[in-house]
């Protein structure tokens, strides 16, 4: 019986804006959403465990989910471009550190276009920006070695048992999700999942499910406008105290104060659903924030 055929991953698109940087730029990077950055000037960089990435000018960078960064700037910086998105567990264990993509003026062009404060929030200016951050994937791919790009393939199989667990866990988040329930959604027993699970992902099953709660709950609370009891609930957590604890120990501060410092720059808070975003104001100036 031939293999199901590949399936698409998640791509989506929070944040698509532009702010002034300087030396107050300076911020612990962990959580579970990609960055795109593009600056105009230098002096910003990244540190990470292996040393430190420069965001050079005109040039597209790529910071992978779940990164030990910290972003810092020597001096003022200019305007820095940026999208945020969500791409579930893709590429997990395979892109550890920051990413210069290779020079390419036309591309550079239309994240300015982009992130200009008003041109991703249009039905089609979204599909656009979810095309151009496709693109800029395929490109940090092409850096890994083939064998890691198999990986990258085998893992968004329609038949893999770990790929049928990503999806089960995406349309279920909010209900109740245990071990044996994963594993009767792709066939297996609870101890043969925990094992093929963690053979490929180096998790538990329930450590993803928690990751992916969490993931979602970071999305919500950068609308600013959903109650931290609601997000918790809406992403399946039994109440707030147990989301503050796995939020902070997971993004390294509390629900608060992620919202407080990370949310996109608007004038108005409202409620939305997940994989959408706050529109900013169009003529908004730009100011700092953590990005």
């Amino acid at each position: 019986m031939a293999a199901a055929a590949p399936i698409d991953p998640l791509c989506r698109i929070l944040t698509a804006w532009q702010s002034d940087i300087g030396p107050s730029w300076k911020f612990r990077l962990c959580d579970p959403f990609w960055r795109l950055y593009l600056n105009e000037q230098a002096g910003a960089e990244v540190v990470f465990p292996g040393g430190i990435h420069r965001l050079l000018p005109g040039r597209l960078h790529l910071l992978p989910a779940w990164g030990e960064f910290t972003a810092r700037c020597q001096g003022r910086a200019g305007i820095q471009h940026y999208l945020h998105l969500d791409l579930a567990d893709w590429g997990r264990g395979l892109f550890t550190v920051p990413i210069a993509l290779p020079p390419d003026p036309v591309a550079c062009a239309a994240m300015r276009t982009l992130c200009d404060g008003n041109s991703a929030w249009t039905a089609a200016g979204r599909l656009r920006a979810r095309a151009f951050a496709l693109h800029a994937l395929s490109s940090a791919v092409a850096t890994l070695a083939p064998a890691a790009q198999d990986q990258l393939v085998a893992g968004i199989s329609g038949d893999d048992p770990v790929a049928v667990v990503r999806r089960f866990v995406e349309e279920h988040l909010a209900e109740d999700l245990d071990l044996g329930r994963l594993a009767r959604a792709c066939g297996l027993s609870p101890r043969h999942l925990g094992d093929v699970f963690h053979g490929r992902t180096g998790r538990t099953p329930m450590a993803y499910v928690r990751e992916r709660r969490v993931a979602n709950a970071a999305e919500l609370l950068l609308s600013g406008a959903v109650p931290i009891e609601d997000v918790a609930q809406r992403v399946g957590f039994v109440n707030r105290h147990h989301f503050s604890r796995i939020f902070a120990r997971l993004v390294g501060c509390g629900p608060a104060s992620y919202r407080r410092t990370r949310r996109p720059v608007s004038d108005i808070a409202a409620a939305l659903a997940p994989g959408a975003a706050v529109r900013p104001r169009v003529g908004a100036a730009p100011v700092r924030a953590v990005r």
